[in-house]
C-alpha cells in the first residue's frame, strides 16, 4: 500500500474522501490541516507561508512515500515555477516528493485543446488559475466563477448544483472542461458533468488520484 501524506486547508471537507474513495484499492491517506477559512488570495499567502510547512512536519511522522499539497487555487496563485519551487522546499522537510494539484492538472489537460474553466472562487482566484493554466501553454476557452469565499459553503455545494452551474457556462470553442477546487464536490460528477456538456471533464481531485495511480505504477482513468 502506498503512504499518502496530504496537506489540506483546515477547513476542506471534501478533498480527504474523494481521494479515500479514489485511492482505497493501493493507498492510506494520512491528513494534516493548514488554518484556512476563506478562500481569498491574502488567507492563502498566509497559509502558504505560515501553515504548510509546519503541517508538512507533522505528516512526515507517518514516513509518508508521497505527500500531496492539496489545494488548487493557493498552488495556482503565483504560477507553475513557484508552485515548484515551494513544492521543492517542503519535499526537502519531508524527504519525499510533494506532489501538487496544479502540476497533476497540467498533467492531465496538456496536449488536449482548449479548456472551459470552472470555479467556485472570487474572480481573483479564478483569474490566477486562468493565468497558471494560460501561461503553461492550456488555451481558456471561457471561464466562470460563482464567487464564493467561505471554503464551508464551497465544499456544502451539492453535486447537483455543481452541474447545474456548469451547465450555465457558455462551452463553445472548449475541448475539455476543468472544474477546480480540491473543495468542490465535483470529483462525483464527473459522470454526469460528461453528460450535461458532452465534453471530457478532469477535477481537481481526479487530477491528483490518477498522478497517484501513475506513482503506484497503475493506469490512470477518469471516473463515470
Amino acid at each position: 500500500m502506498l503512504r499518502v501524506g496530504l496537506l489540506v486547508p483546515s477547513s476542506n471537507t471534501v478533498m480527504e474522501r474523494d481521494l479515500h474513495r479514489g485511492l482505497a484499492a493501493f493507498a492510506d491517506v494520512h491528513t494534516a490541516r493548514m488554518r484556512l477559512s476563506d478562500v481569498t488570495p491574502e488567507a492563502e499567502q498566509v497559509m502558504l507561508d505560515r501553515e504548510a510547512l509546519p503541517a508538512a512536519e507533522r505528516v512526515a511522522d507517518v514516513r509518508p512515500d508521497v505527500v500531496v499539497f492539496g489545494c488548487t487555487s493557493a498552488s495556482s496563485l503565483h504560477g507553475a515555477a513557484y508552485d515548484e519551487a515551494f513544492r521543492t522546499h517542503l519535499a526537502e522537510t519531508v524527504g519525499v516528493e510533494v506532489l501538487g494539484v496544479l502540476s497533476s492538472v497540467l498533467a492531465e489537460l496538456e496536449g488536449r485543446g482548449s479548456v472551459a474553466l470552472f470555479t467556485p472562487y472570487v474572480d481573483a482566484l479564478t483569474s490566477s488559475i486562468a493565468a497558471s493554466l494560460e501561461a503553461a501553454g492550456i488555451p481558456i476557452a471561457s471561464s466562470s466563477g460563482l464567487g464564493l469565499g467561505d471554503n464551508l459553503q464551497i465544499g456544502s455545494l451539492p453535486p447537483e448544483q455543481v452541474v447545474e452551474e456548469v451547465g450555465r457556462m457558455d462551452l463553445r470553442g472548449a475541448a475539455m472542461l476543468f472544474c477546480s477546487c480540491t473543495n468542490l464536490r465535483a470529483y462525483e460528477a464527473v459522470g454526469a458533468l460528461q453528460d450535461r456538456t458532452g465534453l471530457p471533464v478532469v477535477t481537481s481531485n481526479q487530477a491528483v488520484v490518477s498522478q497517484l495511480r501513475s506513482l503506484a505504477g497503475l493506469p490512470t482513468h477518469t471516473p463515470r
